[in-house]
């Protein structure tokens, strides 16, 4: 006959085979998800961000995708763990009662542990059914080529489940010109503006119409003066403790006139206030007469005296610019500046870019529209030499970011059919109306201003026939361009 202690030792294994029957399946299926875009005007094309950089399609466009899901449900045999845990609980006070009776051998003592660690796992296995029970048709969600599930709910429909994916990180560009980095969600459908009209030629968002030229025995009327067609500004989160120093020279006292350059300033000082909220008092605006070397030179003091700690300063010039025959150094013309007398009359570009090295400000933002080639609108050489001086990079200082209209040996000049810079034309709509917000996240670096202004500028300047690409040159101290940023709160139309 076998005793009751003979059974005892074989209720462990009889659970094992119990709990191994199975009370939960795992099933994997792949599903499709579909992302609408649109643009006005349609024809951007559409890419993945991601590495490998895959083009989609042109808008409008669908993009499909694929995605996994693993669902989890109870099986039939969900409460074998309970009646597992309750034998093996049974036969786990057994051989506890039998270690306690009257034979004390040997056998008794092999019983007393085993028993006891029976009954504790007896008493935990129905949290397996338990268990089972509660992950019943739970869902997780992944994109192909991640690694972590995502856990969405249990026994969703579809169109949730697609919600519920991660977001994309797509591009959309037209004729090279990279406009929107956006993240969509999976069931998304979206309709984007872009920032210029990608069909139209380079100058129709910006010139007027041409008009027939009279004929010869006909007398032209008298035209008014074409007006700047400024873009619309937004307003971004106002940065009460800025400071600015902006200058436009247009009527040089005896230089030809860089033609828009005082328009320029007083569109960026008009940006400065109502987008970046730049107080009024903190804004500094000097143009023609009343910009002479000894008032830039007062005002750079100024900088340096009243700025208060982590600060920060906007540097604007527009006008001419001029290289320095013998050294090459690259100097910014005044009122009454002279090619000729560059040392007495100019202020060298690498000095301005020390004195406000030298204030307390936290960083500094410099944009000069002019150039130093002696060749075009905005820059100008001694009279009898050719425009063929090598010209020095001017290279920044550890906290100050200077963003150029056009290389050392380029040309800088105004938007045809305007009287606006080409630079800052572009320029106020990066910033101004936050067209260079191109992920969408409210803010824009000086990665994005680049990204959206130098290949406009560049390739308008091709239209016009001459060479014009602005560099950007930063400081160690304001660290990745990408995250050096400029205005946030940004609301892009």
């Amino acid at each position: 006959m076998i005793s009751f202690h003979r059974i005892a030792y074989f209720t462990p294994l009889l659970v094992l085979l119990l709990a191994l029957s199975g009370c939960v399946t795992d099933t994997t299926s792949y599903r499709t998800y579909e992302i609408e875009i649109d643009s006005d005007p349609s024809g951007a094309q559409v890419a993945t961000s991601a590495e490998g950089h895959q083009v989609l399609g042109a808008t409008p466009t669908r993009v499909i995708g694929e995605y996994e899901l693993r669902t989890f449900e109870k099986t039939d045999q969900w409460w074998v763990p309970i009646v597992a845990g309750a034998l093996l609980g049974i036969g786990g006070t057994g051989m506890i009662v039998a270690s306690s009776g009257p034979e004390r051998g040997d056998i008794s003592v092999g019983l007393l542990v085993p028993g006891i660690f029976a009954v504790m796992i007896g008493l935990g296995l129905p949290g397996l059914s338990l268990g089972a029970y509660m992950q019943d048709g739970n869902q997780r969600v992944r994109l192909p080529g991640e690694r972590k599930w995502q856990r969405v709910g249990r026994h969703l429909p579809e169109d949730e489940l697609v919600r519920a994916l991660p977001r994309i990180d797509l591009t959309l560009t037209r004729q090279g010109f990279l406009d929107r980095q956006i993240q969509a969600r999976p069931g998304d459908r979206l309709t984007l503006e872009f920032a210029i009209d990608p069909d139209a030629p380079a100058f129709a968002d910006a010139s007027p119409p041409r008009r027939p030229e009279p004929a010869a025995s006909q007398q032209a009327p008298p035209q008014a003066a074409p007006q700047v067609d400024l873009p619309s500004f937004v307003s971004a989160s106002p940065q009460a403790s800025a400071y600015a120093l902006v200058i436009g020279i247009e009527n040089y006292r005896s230089l030809p006139d860089p033609l828009g350059a005082r328009n320029d300033a007083e569109a960026f000082t008009k940006m400065l206030r109502e987008t970046l909220g730049v107080p009024a008092r903190n804004v500094r605006l000097l143009t023609d007469e009343g910009a002479t070397r000894s008032d830039i030179l007062s005002e750079l003091t100024r900088l340096t005296e009243t700025v208060p700690a982590g600060s920060r300063i906007y540097f604007f010039f527009s006008g001419h610019g001029s290289p320095d025959v013998e050294s090459g150094r690259s100097f910014l013309l005044p009122f009454e500046g002279s090619p000729e007398t560059l040392s007495h009359s100019s202020i060298a570009l690498d000095e301005i870019i020390a004195a406000l090295e030298d204030t307390s400000a936290r960083d500094v933002i410099a944009f000069v529209d002019a150039c130093f080639s002696g060749m075009g609108d905005r820059s100008v050489i001694p009279e009898g030499l050719r425009p063929l001086v090598p010209v020095q990079t001017v290279e920044t200082s550890s906290k100050v970011a200077l963003f150029s209209s056009s290389g050392a040996s380029e040309v800088s000049g105004a938007l045809p059919g305007q009287p606006i810079g080409l630079f800052t034309y572009h320029l106020l709509h990066a910033l101004g109306s936050g067209r260079a917000d191109i992920n969408g996240d409210g803010q824009i670096s000086l990665a994005e201003l680049e990204t959206y202004v130098s290949p406009r500028v560049s390739r308008d300047a091709q239209e016009a026939s001459r060479n014009q690409n602005p560099t950007l040159d930063v400081g160690d101290d304001l660290g990745d361009p990408a995250h050096a940023i400029i205005s946030w709160g940004v609301t892009r139309p």
